[in-house]
């Protein structure tokens, strides 16, 4: 370790800490700038991707509301469809038998390409003065019934005198239909009555098809057109205001048109919807839109949309879907996509921490490998003191900060006198010793402006940056009397040894710092010549051309 490390390195040293210590600052605020950015990009990305999670699942959820609309529309329309080509073919063959009626049925592949069908007839208005006859023509051409239908003579249902029944002529309806569980004799004029129709005064529009209930509690409904006249084109337009003669009637059960509409989409809530046109009067009793049936469960979070059938939005399609579903998976990719990213910015964190520990250390490592090669370069490894190289650049910087006229530095070499008797008597170790006490007593007798060097072998130099007032000799006379004190070696067993010292003053700034060590060294010559513990000063001579030491 050297004896004197903040003569001349504290300073250097002090500054070159600092340049490594604000060098390392850069890259750690880089490193947490970076892991601020990572954070700020997990929270914008899990953001986007809910985003796109939800707009997905909407996307989703309208085309699958889209597509269950599309369906159960399409089989509304089949439906109102139908009921036009039955009217057609009514009053095209008003001479049908139920035989021919049920054969139509079956060639038309009515039941399966009409789901929720549920029968199809012709029902016609009976006075009470023609039912024998109409009893009469049903024994001789019944309707073709299902297999456990009820069967036998034709009995009114509801019993009862009427001036005139609406009674089923022509049937057809599939075996599970709840349409086939209507006895032949079930009298229609109720619903017939309800639909615009006041009674069998004649009918307010034979173009139009209205809606009846059969059942509400099935889902089982009707759709009802009024037949007035036969085929022929009639002799005068009146005749088609004539009283109606029955209507053909279609059933269809509208919760198997729900469910064929639904077929998988459970998660959705499905309503089929009636709407009266303004001021019409139905069999339902009712202006408002009414729920022919429902479909599916009622899910949380509900978006409902209401959807028209055909143009005139007499029917509707409510379908009611829900968000609570899409929101959680949204929700729990964010939180998953937050977690990854913050999970990875604290690693990057870490990294980032070692990584700059580590960086830091490495510098530091550096900074003092590189602070100890310099003062390595620049001291005595023996003593610790400024080298001949140091003590140069000292001398030089003096030199340069000495241009007044009123200042002034001086450079003393110093040798010591009876070291090599030490050296011989007690050994190189003790030499050592001897040359580091000596260095510690000049350097105490030194101010804080001055500078001790050590040269090589026994040999120091002392620069003194004010050399006014005869301070040279002072310090000189100093030295001289501090290094005759005897000194104390010896680890084990001390022994005492004497020295003496011979120094030579030179003082500036006569040229440059090589030229005053030399104007020194030859005042230390003198000094020695002239009896060893003593100064000389060195000054020109008077002549003027030599440079002559001069003993003092």
């Amino acid at each position: 370790m050297p004896l004197f490390p903040g003569r001349l390195t504290g300073g250097r040293s002090a500054q070159s800490s600092a340049t490594w210590q604000s060098s390392s600052r850069w890259p750690t605020a880089g490193a947490y700038l970076l892991v601020l950015l990572c954070l700020v990009a997990s929270f914008a990305t899990a953001a986007q991707q809910r985003a796109e999670i939800q707009a997905s699942e909407q996307e989703r959820r309208d085309k699958t509301m889209a597509d269950v609309v599309a369906a159960i529309s399409a089989t509304v329309l089949r439906h109102t469809d139908f009921i036009a080509t039955l009217h057609a073919t009514v009053v095209t063959r008003p001479d049908m038998t139920n035989r021919q009626f049920a054969e139509w049925i079956t060639e038309s592949e009515v039941f399966d390409r009409y789901p929720g069908g549920a029968g199809y007839g012709y029902i016609q208005l009976v006075p009470a003065a023609q039912l024998d006859d109409f009893q009469q023509a049903i024994r001789t051409d019944p309707p073709r019934l299902p297999a456990g239908a009820p069967a036998g003579n034709l009995s009114v249902v509801p019993a009862g005198s009427r001036s005139a029944y609406c009674l089923a002529r022509l049937s057809a309806a599939p075996a599970s239909s709840p349409y086939a569980a209507y006895p032949p004799g079930f009298d229609y004029c109720a619903l017939q009555r309800g639909s615009g129709h006041a009674t069998p005064d004649g009918p307010d529009d034979e173009t139009d098809a209205v809606m009846a209930t059969l059942d509400a509690r099935t889902g089982l409904f009707a759709l009802l057109r009024f037949v007035s006249a036969p085929a022929a084109t009639p002799a005068a337009i009146e005749e088609r205001h004539a009283p109606p003669r029955g209507f053909v009637i279609s059933a269809f059960d509208a919760r198997a048109i729900i469910a064929a509409g639904l077929s998988s989409h459970h998660d959705l809530r499905v309503e089929l919807l009636y709407r009266p046109r303004p001021g019409a009067k139905t069999p339902l009793n009712s202006a408002a839109p009414i729920v022919l049936a429902a479909g599916g469960s009622t899910p949380q979070s509900a978006v409902t949309r209401e959807l028209p059938i055909g143009a005139d939005s007499t029917w509707s399609v409510r379908v009611t879907s829900g968000s609570a579903e899409a929101d959680r998976h949204a929700d729990m990719a964010f939180w998953a996509t937050l977690g990854s990213g913050l999970l990875l910015s604290a690693l990057l964190a870490a990294f980032m921490h070692v990584l700059a520990r580590s960086r830091r250390y490495a510098l530091d490592l550096v900074a003092r490998k590189t602070e100890q090669l310099r003062y390595q370069a620049t001291h005595d490894a023996l003593t610790g003191l400024p080298n001949r190289a140091l003590i140069l650049e000292q001398v030089g910087q003096a030199l340069d900060d000495c241009q007044q006229p009123d200042t002034a530095i001086a450079v003393m070499f110093l040798d010591l006198d009876g070291f090599k008797n030490v050296n011989d008597t007690f050994g190189h170790a003790a030499g050592d010793r001897l040359l580091r006490a000596v260095a510690q007593r000049v350097t105490g007798v030194l101010r804080d402006e001055s500078t001790v060097g050590r040269l090589g072998g026994d040999e120091f130099v002392v620069l003194l940056r004010d050399a006014r007032d005869g301070r040279p000799e002072t310090v000189a006379t100093r030295i001289i009397q501090a290094v005759q004190e005897p000194f104390i070696l010896g680890d084990d067993r001390a022994y005492e040894v004497r020295v003496g010292t011979s120094i030579g003053i030179a003082t500036g700034p006569p040229g440059s710092a090589d030229e005053l060590l030399r104007d020194a060294d030859l005042a230390l010559y003198q000094a020695k010549k002239a009896g060893k513990g003593r100064y000389v000063m060195f000054a020109p001579a008077v002549s003027g051309h030599a440079d002559t030491p001069i003993a003092r």
